[in-house]
């Protein structure tokens, strides 16, 4: 017995018309993320929220090129970075976002030095147990958030 399946057309978007966008607004933090650590800043802002701080996440959208307009014009405004990076800490692209600002527009501007999360420099794990502790979680970014913010 065979199914129909309907399936979507694909289509091609020209990248450079894709830029960084808010995926949030706030006032005390700026979030960057792209891909899968976008939806986890999105979700760990309306957790924050609860607990009386709003935050601007950044969905990068595309990294190369990389537009990085609206993230300078958001850490001038919280003057907080956060990078949350899908990727390892070693040549991951969250060493380029801060690098990006930093030389920018100054370190001076933030109040603290800015923090990245990162997968561990480590292979990937195999097993559930190991995987628990080594993919970033919306836990994980709220604490990160609150180790700035204090």
């Amino acid at each position: 017995m065979t199914k129909k399946m309907k399936f979507q057309q694909l289509k091609e978007v020209d990248l450079i018309t894709q830029a960084p966008c808010y995926l949030n607004q706030g006032i005390d933090i700026t979030i960057v993320a792209s891909g899968y650590a976008s939806l986890l800043a999105k979700q760990s802002a309306i957790l924050l929220q609860d607990q009386g701080i709003f935050a601007d996440v950044i969905d990068l959208r595309v990294l190369n090129p990389l537009d990085s307009t609206i993230i300078k014009k958001s850490v001038q405004k919280t003057r907080h970075l956060l990078v949350i990076d899908s990727g390892t800490k070693t040549a991951g692209f969250s060493a380029e976002i801060i690098t990006c600002v930093c030389e920018e527009i100054g370190a001076t501007v933030l109040k603290r030095a800015p923090k990245r999360i990162t997968l561990p420099d480590a292979p990937a794990p195999t097993s559930r147990v190991l995987e628990k502790k080594y993919y970033t979680t919306v836990e994980d970014v709220i604490s990160g958030v609150k180790e700035m913010l204090t």
